[in-house]
């Protein structure tokens, strides 16, 4: 599966691929099961030289940065900032550095599933030298030890390199489905504690409606108990 689109072309490329890679993203949550995107958004595929994306919910714009590794061109990256979206669609105004963090982990957690992949953004990642992904997935963070308070992007990582490991066992459509009813059913002042709360209640609804191995909770409990997050 391609992340990145051709790296020889100007602006009319970089739209193009940010088109296609948010259609993309939109088609494999739908095929998920997850209806999204109730009101338009306006991107700009180039929005500045700035190597710096971001979604703006007040207005519905998303802004794909520049550098020397355009961001419309890594998949990653444009499906991240949409995920942003997609969490304004299920519930707006969520406030509070928690709540940051709650958005940036489910917005990892989308596009990490979308591509396949723990390595978040390896294109983008270029503009600094040596570095391989933007975020990793695949690390330990515990919590609260390692939630900082200073870098939301980084103290998510105690959320969603969880949802990277109970990948190993629970299917795309369970994990979007419970991340979807758990970030609507939170309050907007969520804590990271309480949002895992709330994900795990909503798992264990939908595991047993629909009839899974009743030891995928275990499984869930479990890698919540390694990562300090029960």
């Amino acid at each position: 599966m391609f992340c990145v689109w051709g790296t020889d072309t100007l602006e009319e490329k970089t739209q193009a691929s940010a088109l296609f890679f948010l259609d993309s993203a939109r088609k494999f949550v739908g095929d998920l099961g997850i209806k999204v995107q109730s009101k338009p958004i306006e991107v700009r595929a180039w929005s500045s030289n700035s190597d710096h994306s971001s979604y703006l919910a007040d207005a519905r714009l998303l802004f794909l940065g520049g550098g020397n590794f355009l961001d419309a061109l890594d998949g990653f990256v444009v499906t991240h900032e949409w995920g942003h979206s997609v969490m304004d669609d299920i519930n707006r105004g969520l406030v509070g550095y928690d709540a940051t963090v709650i958005h940036e982990a489910v917005a990892d957690a989308f596009a990490g599933m979308r591509f396949r992949s723990a390595c978040i953004a390896p294109y983008d990642a270029k503009e600094t030298e040596g570095q391989e992904c933007l975020r990793d997935l695949k690390v330990l963070k515990v919590f609260p030890t390692d939630v900082q308070g200073l870098d939301p992007h980084e103290d998510s990582l105690v959320l969603s390199a969880a949802f990277w490991e109970l990948r190993k066992k629970i299917s795309d459509p369970l994990m979007m489905a419970t991340l979807a009813e758990a970030s609507m059913r939170i309050p907007k002042d969520a804590t990271i504690p309480l949002f895992w709360a709330k994900f795990e209640t909503v798992a264990a609804r939908l595991i047993e409606e629909r009839r899974m191995k009743t030891d995928l909770m275990d499984w869930i409990r479990e890698t919540a108990q390694d990562r300090g997050l029960n």
